[in-house]
């Protein structure tokens, strides 16, 4: 093999992995398109049902933190508020349940138009 055919094969070479390279960058461009597209979706999407809050600025870490606490504030309530109903140890009432078939006659009747 000459010379020249030797560098001719290694140009030939290069030129296909460039090309190989320059296939790669079109796609990641393509993707970096398509990302920004979905981004755009997305802030349009929030904009619509939440226009007060711009959401790009909002730090997520502190909204999950703050969301956490929140839940665990409402746990505390809850749990607080079955406690001081348990303590009251009041007797389980006498008064018979009603339902649907303790309500007057009257209200299903059809002669009545309200």
């Amino acid at each position: 093999m000459s010379l020249q055919s030797l560098i001719n094969s290694e140009v030939e070479e290069i030129t296909n992995k460039i090309q190989a390279l320059d296939g790669i960058r079109a796609k990641l461009e393509q993707d970096l398109l398509k990302l920004q597209e979905d981004e755009l979706e997305l802030d349009d999407e929030c904009e619509r049902i939440i226009p007060s809050v711009d959401l790009r600025h909002v730090n997520v870490t502190k909204l999950v933190e703050g969301v956490k606490e929140r839940l665990k504030f409402e746990e505390a309530s809850s749990q607080s508020k079955i406690n001081s109903v348990a303590n009251l140890h009041l007797p389980p009432s006498s008064r018979r349940r009603k339902g649907m078939f303790s309500i007057p006659f009257f209200f299903f009747s059809k002669e009545l138009h309200w």
